[in-house]
């Protein structure tokens, strides 16, 4: 049946009024458009792990979108699905630049600025991209994280590489003591974390479906050259800090709000259970059975504290302040 043309002239006013609304398209303005955007999440650190700054920028898919980074993050939003070159201009460093595939939801990409030489900025993916490998610190589906830390509590810097079998499949950076590992394939892997000009230290690990947490204890030994290897050794007790069930996490900071240092020992009708190591004010302990237990704060400075908690099935959260 054919409209008449009255309302056929309403149709397209009411069309090119939407038009006009969104400044380019009524397809961005369709709600199955507006579904389908997605975004990209930018983060940016210096070399130290320090938060970065600047300006992020995303080109593709006929735009430019860009944001300012503010305390190392921004997000760059809305994109339309598709392929983008992400560049991030940083002070005092030049430009660094990485592809970045947008489908739905957010994706997140990490950079690291820092001025070589050469005179030309690199990030991690850039190093990983020379051995063969891919950038596995940022990703849609997190399935490895963890700590990486002297004896004393001090964060360690360096790369973790991720082997399946002989092959490496690819590597993450270590920062202020962190890492992560994102959409690895199920199964088994082998971990390779090589501290900042100190020998490599091993782990093997299962990958799949939830997440795991893998922490690695660098012993002052090795920091002062001797190349000693310690792995996950926290004295007395087991390691409590990595496992597959979070039970217990908390923050440790001093009377001032700054982070604290030191070991949370566990204990159960006066045996102690195990412990975990606090980085850079923050400590996990897993794998405890439900039941009454008691914890102990022993800071590198100041006086233990205690904290009688009991656990669930629900993690808890538990806080200490330093005096």
């Amino acid at each position: 049946m054919t409209r008449p043309a009255t309302t056929r002239r309403a149709c397209s006013a009411t069309w090119i009024a939407l038009w006009l609304s969104c400044g380019a398209s009524v397809v961005i303005c369709s709600p199955r458009a507006a579904r389908a955007q997605g975004a990209i999440e930018v983060m940016v650190s210096s070399a130290g792990g320090a938060p970065g700054s600047g300006t992020a920028t995303a080109t593709g898919s006929g735009r430019t979108v860009s944001c300012r980074v503010v305390s190392g993050r921004c997000e760059i939003s809305p994109l339309p699905p598709g392929s983008y070159t992400v560049t991030v201009v940083a002070p005092g460093s030049a430009p660094v630049r990485r592809p970045v595939t947008v489908v739905r939801g957010t994706v997140a990409v990490r950079f690291v600025v820092s001025s070589s030489p050469d005179g030309v900025s690199r990030s991690p993916v850039d190093a990983v991209a020379a051995r063969g490998g891919r950038d596995l610190g940022a990703g849609s589906r997190l399935v490895v994280q963890g700590t990486a830390t002297f004896t004393s509590g001090t964060p360690a810097t360096g790369t973790v590489d991720v082997l399946r079998g002989p092959q490496e499949v690819g590597r993450t950076r270590v920062n202020t003591g962190r890492y992560s590992i994102y959409d690895l394939d199920p199964g088994g892997y082998e971990l390779v974390f090589t501290p900042s000009g100190k020998a490599p230290m091993r782990r093997s690990v299962s990958v799949g479906r939830a997440p795991v947490t893998v922490n690695f204890v660098v012993s002052e030994e090795e920091a002062g050259g001797l190349g000693v290897r310690v792995e996950r050794q926290v004295p007395g007790g087991r390691d409590l800090s990595a496992g597959r069930r979070l039970v217990i996490q908390g923050l440790a900071t001093t009377m001032r709000g700054t982070p604290a240092a030191g070991v949370v020992e566990v204990r159960a009708g006066g045996a102690l259970v195990g412990t975990a190591r606090v980085v850079t004010g923050r400590f996990t302990i897993h794998d405890l059975a439900p039941g009454s237990y008691r914890l102990t704060l022993r800071p590198e400075a100041g006086q233990p504290i205690d904290r009688n908690v009991e656990v669930g099935s629900a993690p808890i959260n538990v806080s200490f302040v330093v005096r």
